[in-house]
């Protein structure tokens, strides 16, 4: 899976949740996939519908007419989906992805709904609360609600603060099978789950990956036990989780000094974790547009046939290409453009014939192109230009090998 960290790209991550789906199931087994609705003035998202996409001549069902609560900027950051999938052990990737259950809010409660079949809506959980940031889903294959679980970012009832302040949150975590009963676990400040660790003979749940708000920890699948893994990263917010494949996970931590931004590189698994790599660049560099003292601006890409995750990194003068082994090693930079012109972001699913895609913009111009950068470099290598110009606006979205 491709991974994006950057506020003016997390709207493209909506696209990514029909494409997975494809022939999932058998003939008139529903399928039931959610979507929503947005407001004239793409501020919000309002009623959730229900599609049954194996069975597209029946009309969509709706489970709310209200305006869902949450931050609506085009992605799914208001809604969680809970999924059982089936892995492709050549690309381990998830395949035959199936829609088990969907969380949301309105009007300051949570509520769940089955996707396996039509059914009463249920509140999901006693929490209530001001304002809702984020929900994520928790899930692991095979899905089972007793072991699967939402975390959702809020802002509690009577809090003076919004989400979009970033003071002031309270992180809930709430199992899958909760009902208006269950009150949610306030996990401590900054705390958060930043992914999970796998099996890779059939992507079966390991050890959840946690930012405890000081430090990356495993948690058993229940969260009853830990084991602290590294301890590196400032703290306070959570580092980004660039790559994960099976039990190896890269995580991206920023800081800045006031003049220089430097994000730091960790590698973690179960048996060996810590620091990969540092950069540095001047804020306000050229690709720095948008980005906070902690944030962090990346894409990356595992090539799981080569053992390597690629990633992209500002620099004072551009960006830069790398790759580094997902089993944890010294990064290698394949590519650099220092014209102060150009930025650039990993594009498409896959890598194709030892290339990958990266689509590059303009600054000035904002038109986009597409280049294929040749992943065991060199740094100088000149790419191929694949698509886009001026008065154009190209990107990768698919990439096929041959």
């Amino acid at each position: 899976m491709r991974i994006e960290s950057r506020t003016l790209w997390r709207g493209l991550l909506a696209a990514a949740l029909s494409t997975v789906l494809g022939s999932a199931a058998a003939a008139n087994h529903p399928i039931y996939i959610p979507f929503t609705l947005e407001n004239n003035a793409g501020t919000q998202a309002q009623n959730l519908w229900l599609a049954d996409t194996a069975n597209l001549g029946n009309p969509p069902f709706q489970l709310t007419n209200q305006v869902l609560d949450g931050p609506f900027n085009g992605s799914a950051g208001n809604i969680a989906i809970l999924d059982d999938w089936t892995l492709n052990a050549a690309t381990h990737l998830a395949t035959n992805v199936q829609p088990q259950l969907v969380v949301y809010g309105v009007g300051g409660h949570l509520y769940k709904a089955n996707l396996k079949t039509i059914a009463p809506v249920q509140q999901f959980s006693s929490g209530s609360y001001a304002e809702l940031c984020n929900l994520i889903p928790l899930d692991q294959r095979p899905f089972a609600a007793a072991k699967a679980y939402v975390q959702a970012v809020v802002e509690p009832v009577g809090s003076a603060n919004t989400c979009a302040s970033g003071t002031g949150m309270q992180t809930w975590l709430i199992p899958a099978n909760a009902d208006n009963t269950v009150a949610p676990v306030i996990e401590p400040q900054n705390w958060a789950v930043l992914g999970a660790f796998t099996d890779p003979t059939n992507n079966s749940f390991v050890r959840w990956i946690v930012w405890t708000g000081n430090a990356v920890a495993a948690y058993k699948a229940n969260f009853s036990s830990s084991t602290t893994l590294l301890v590196g990263p400032p703290a306070g917010i959570a580092p980004t989780l660039i790559g994960r494949v099976d039990g190896n996970a890269y995580l991206l931590s920023g800081s800045d000094n006031g003049t220089i931004h430097t994000d730091s590189l960790y590698h973690v698994s179960m048996t060996a974790s810590g620091l990969a790599a540092t950069y540095s660049y001047a804020d306000g560099s050229p690709c720095s547009t948008g980005i906070t003292t902690t944030g962090v601006i990346t894409s990356s890409l595992p090539d799981t046939a080569n053992g390597i995750l690629l990633y992209t990194e500002p620099s004072s003068a551009g960006y830069g290409v790398y790759s580094v082994p997902l089993a944890g090693g010294a990064p290698t930079q394949i590519y650099a453009d220092g014209t102060g012109s150009e930025c650039g972001a990993i594009g498409g699913d896959s890598v194709s014939a030892g290339y990958v895609g990266v689509d590059e913009a303009n600054v000035p111009s904002g038109f986009q192109h597409v280049l294929g950068i040749n992943e065991t470099g060199p740094v100088s290598q000149t790419p191929v230009f694949l698509a886009g110009g001026v008065n154009q606006f190209a990107f990768l979205r698919y990439a096929i090998d041959g």
